[in-house]
């Protein structure tokens, strides 16, 4: 293990589960199935109505967000998006599986939902003065989920908040390139690193605007923090160069192949061509540990 890593430091003092809405699990759960296809039997059908259903009852609710703040309940801008993909993907399956809709008001009800969560975001979920993604409903503190309205679609990439979002995150939540989660008292003790999976999520937008020499170089930034064996944590400290919290993480080497992939995509559709070159590096010092163990 690479003198970078410190597995465990940095984790903060009351960190357990609380409460994070049901829009999360209801776009995971909802876009798990749309992802299915045709494998859409009976049992699913309710099993999404039922989700849904919840979501639905239940959107308007503040929570502890994603963060899992111990701060008190808000209205957190990233729940209720995730309620919207939720429901739009539903509305999806049903467009494709009509026979197991219950009743034909279903779809429209939902549809209203859907649309009625959408407007709400963009009334009370964007800053006026800074036309960017917030944390919070009325608030104008920046938090790098912001990011998923451009990575999951919520707006398309020429749309004007999406750059707005991005420079605001870019500006305010960032160290050195590497991206915080958010700024502010969240109820617990300590101080945190930047979030690599957040980092990542910023190349990833960074690629949807066209930017994609941007986009590498944050990517590159995150691979150069990985340990001799290309491992990667939770968080990273760009003040002491150490790797911190959970190690190693999924969640960041996901992120890695998603702003890989992200990135690759999108040079393709601008003409540019060919995989991430830093991905690549990253993938052939995996391949030399590799023969190295052998």
């Amino acid at each position: 293990m690479s003198s970078k890593s410190r597995p465990g430091a940095g984790q903060r003092i009351g960190e357990r589960s609380f409460r994070c809405g049901e829009g999360t699990g209801t776009a995971a759960a909802m876009h798990s199935v749309h992802l299915r296809g045709d494998d859409y039997r009976p049992e699913r059908a309710v099993f999404v109505h039922d989700v849904v259903e919840l979501a639905v009852a239940r959107w308007r609710e503040a929570d502890e967000g994603i963060w899992e703040v111990r701060s008190g309940r808000r209205h957190y801008v990233f729940s209720k998006l995730m309620a919207w993909i939720g429901l739009d993907s539903a509305i999806r399956i049903l467009d494709r599986h009509p026979g197991h809709a219950r009743g034909p008001e279903l779809r429209r009800r939902w549809e209203r939902e859907r649309d009625e969560i959408r407007a709400e975001i963009e009334r009370r979920g964007v800053d006026p003065a800074t036309g960017a993604f917030v944390q919070e409903f009325d608030g104008v503190a920046p938090d790098a989920t912001a990011l998923q309205a451009i990575l999951r679609g919520f707006v398309a990439p020429d749309d004007p908040r999406a750059a707005a979002t991005v420079d605001l995150i870019d500006a305010e939540l960032t160290r050195d390139g590497h991206v915080y989660r958010y700024h502010g008292g969240d109820g617990l003790k300590g101080e945190e690193g930047s979030f690599v999976l957040c980092t990542l999520w910023l190349a990833s937008a960074l690629a949807c605007l066209g930017r994609t020499e941007e986009a590498e170089q944050r990517l590159g930034l995150v691979l150069d923090c990985a340990n001799d064996l290309g491992l990667l944590a939770e968080e990273y400290d760009p003040v002491t160069h150490s790797q911190l919290g959970n190690f190693p993480q999924g969640f960041s080497h996901l992120g890695v192949v998603a702003a890989a992939y992200v990135i690759e995509v999108c040079k393709r559709q601008d003409g540019a061509g060919g995989p991430s070159g830093v991905a690549e590096d990253y993938l052939d010092k995996l391949a030399r540990v590799r023969r190295s163990a052998a």
